[in-house]
């Protein structure tokens, strides 16, 4: 009977311990099942876009302000970049587009007269590969670049690439580059013979990182201008 009575608690005890299982694992799939919900909360808040307050535009305005000032006067645009891309942190396109022009090969100057400095002192080298480009070289292409160097050509507003010889060309990426026109002056210089953008290289760095600061400035314009017309929530 005792044998009886010690069989009947141990297949009660292995019922409780079933039923205690059988609760553990219930309550496994609960937390997992509670993990997966969360996990996917955080990645919906993660990928959800920060609606920027007046503070955080008034804060992406004064640093676009700064860029551009920088950018204008001649300063270093290093630090001003890394001002405006800090206080566009809330729209991560934006950021990440200013954060792609921080370099340490990013110019010091990329004002008009900083980029004119750097033009004259390229032309010279430029104007000189151009007679073995256009004629093979020898005396006589010589005596024609030299005869070129005493006309300065201009391009008028609206014309681009219209030049006939490759000088010409040279000289009218410049008198683009005078009148502010860094987009149409890059599209001319790339354009050039290799060996001729070769002895440019350094101006051509720089001319394509002022028409990439231009145009992230205007995409973050663009972006500061539509959030403050759309109506506060």
């Amino acid at each position: 009977a005792r044998l009886d009575t010690l069989d009947s608690q141990l297949a009660t005890l292995s019922a409780s311990v079933a039923g205690v299982e059988a609760g553990l694992s219930a309550l496994r799939n609960d937390l997992s099942t509670m993990d997966q919900s969360v996990r996917q909360s955080i990645s919906e808040l993660a990928d959800a876009p920060v609606v920027p307050t007046p503070d955080l535009l008034a804060r992406l305005g004064i640093a676009l302000g700064g860029l551009i000032a920088a950018r204008d006067g001649g300063a270093d645009v290093g630090a001003a970049l890394g001002a405006a891309r800090a206080a566009s942190s809330f729209d991560p396109q934006l950021a990440a587009a200013l954060a792609s022009l921080e370099s340490p090969g990013l110019p010091d100057r990329l004002d008009g007269a900083g980029l004119m400095a750097q033009y004259d002192a390229a032309r010279d080298a430029m104007r000189a590969l151009a007679p073995s480009v256009e004629t093979g070289g020898g005396l006589l292409g010589a005596l024609e670049e030299r005869a070129r160097a005493m006309v300065s050509i201009r391009a008028p507003e609206g014309s681009l690439g219209e030049a006939q010889t490759l000088s010409g060309q040279i000289d009218e990426f410049g008198a683009l580059m005078a009148a502010g026109r860094f987009s149409d002056a890059q599209a001319l210089f790339v354009a050039l013979p290799d060996e001729v953008r070769t002895a440019g290289e350094a101006l051509g760095a720089a001319l394509q990182a002022r028409v990439l600061l231009d145009g992230a400035i205007e995409q973050a314009q663009g972006q500061l201008m539509q959030a403050l017309s759309e109506p506060a929530p």
